[in-house]
């Protein structure tokens, strides 16, 4: 079943408004909406009726979901390493609704009283003894709450039939063949999945392969192909677009215009190494839920 996607807009007593307050006057309701049933004061767009419009519960009773975890001790200077982005003078909606927008989004900081939000790359709640509250109680104005946002994935995309495992937190389908074979035939492996060579573009995405592969392959052996290749001296994914992240070994990549080939090195933390094609190599697939 495809998700629902949720839009802008919240009903404010019986007005509906954007989230800066501003009254909305278009509307695409489907047959029979809305209900105006108690709670149901978000709009969600529905595939099942030519995404027309609905009115729903809040995220934190349905699909996409967030809990607020109220802790006086979090490290600045973590926060801010985590940090994918800075929004002010916005609401809580506001922040859930630019986290679903941002794949790498696992959570988000709101300052009631400044009105300022943090978008978080890392779960908190895994690596902190927080204490659990319902996000609409707000404890101190002036403290800051973590709220962690369970993610709708389309999970019907990812074959677990043909052993892809989804990480539904970054919604994250992947999939480790142990197969050692020249690159060439490893994105044909993943082509006939529906899938691609992994596309590791952020140090988050790094670390749930790196966990991923731990489980699978617990006395890793083989380097892994993941997507990427040297181009008229630009690192690019498949689809033309320039690489920004990396994690090459030390001193790495090669210079030399023949290594253009990307690989994982299993036996050294899963950093990168540039090669050239001559090699074989098991590989990682990935299968794009947001398409």
């Amino acid at each position: 079943m495809l998700a629902r996607l949720y839009i802008q807009g919240e009903k404010i007593g019986n007005i509906w408004q954007f989230t800066n307050g501003s009254p909305m006057e278009y509307f695409s309701w489907a047959l029979g909406q809305p209900n105006n049933k108690d709670g149901e004061n978000y709009l969600f767009l529905s595939p099942t009726v030519q995404y027309k419009w609905e009115d729903g519960v809040s995220m934190a009773e349905s699909g996409s979901q967030i809990r607020g975890y109220a802790h006086s001790n979090y490290d600045y200077n973590s926060l801010q390493t985590w940090k994918l982005s800075e929004i002010s003078d916005v609401r809580r909606l506001k922040c859930l609704l630019l986290c679903l927008q941002v794949g790498e989004c696992l959570g988000f900081f709101l300052q009631q009283e400044s009105k300022m939000c943090h978008l978080s790359s890392f779960d908190y709640i895994s690596t902190a003894t927080v204490m659990y509250s319902p996000p609409s109680i707000v404890l101190s104005s002036t403290q800051w709450i973590y709220h962690h946002v369970v993610k709708d994935c389309m999970d019907s995309k990812c074959h677990s039939e043909l052993g892809y495992i989804l990480i539904p937190e970054i919604c994250f389908c992947i999939k480790w063949y142990d197969n050692i074979v020249y690159h060439s035939q490893s994105k044909e492996f993943c082509r006939n999945d529906g899938a691609q060579l992994v596309r590791v573009n952020s140090f988050i995405k790094q670390l749930y392969v790196i966990d991923y592969l731990n489980q699978v392959e617990p006395y890793p052996v083989s380097a892994k192909f993941i997507q990427g290749e040297l181009v008229n001296g630009k690192w690019l994914y498949d689809d033309g677009t320039e690489m920004t992240y990396f994690n090459w070994l030390p001193g790495k990549p090669e210079s030399d215009d023949t290594y253009y080939i990307l690989n994982m090195v299993s036996r050294s933390e899963y950093k990168w190494r540039n090669i050239r094609d001559i090699f074989e190599r098991s590989f990682i697939c990935e299968i794009d839920l947001q398409k």
